[in-house]
């Protein structure tokens, strides 16, 4: 038995699968978690990636034209198999959001979430302005992340005069 566990190992080595991602676990190894995630990203980032690479170069070198190369690029779209890294993506989802570089419809579209009334606008992250609207409006007018105004806030009254100093008798 430990033979064959041997040769899983090896024939994963020699396709640089790691173990685990076959669902091959060696003694004291877990099959979930954060590890694995781990795992999984270290796979598409030393193996994968490089692998995806040169297809995508062997591709745009080989039955591509000149003039295919300046109208189109190659590239894998390996978003699928970072879903597993929960944290991160969302870490990079919140940043696309404040930062104007995606709409909140858009990020919902990639997670397949329905779109959301006003969410598909640009938006930043000092109050989530649209993009079009920065500097044109004092604060108080800004409009929120859905292009509703702000309420105007009442401005309060002059302040009152301090009591007059008693003078000594």
């Amino acid at each position: 038995m430990e033979t064959r566990g041997f040769h899983v190992e090896e024939i994963c080595r020699w396709f640089g699968v790691f173990p685990i991602l076959i669902g091959h676990a060696a003694a004291g190894q877990t099959m979930w978690g954060s590890g694995v995630e781990q795992i999984n990203l270290a796979w598409l980032t030393l193996y994968l990636g490089p692998e995806l690479q040169r297809i995508e170069q062997s591709i745009e070198k080989q039955p591509m034209s000149p003039a295919d190369r300046k109208k189109f690029y190659v590239e894998h779209n390996v978003d699928a198999l970072l879903r597993a890294d929960s944290a991160g993506r969302a870490a990079l989802m919140s940043v696309q959001v404040q930062n104007g570089l995606n709409t909140r419809n858009e990020v919902r579209k990639k997670n397949n979430d329905p779109p959301m009334a006003g969410g598909d606008v640009l938006t930043v992250q000092s109050n989530l302005v649209p993009l079009d609207m920065l500097g044109k409006l004092p604060p108080a007018q800004t409009p929120d992340g859905f292009g509703v105004p702000k309420p105007k806030e009442p401005s309060p009254g002059p302040a009152p005069s301090p009591a007059p100093a008693k003078k000594p008798a």
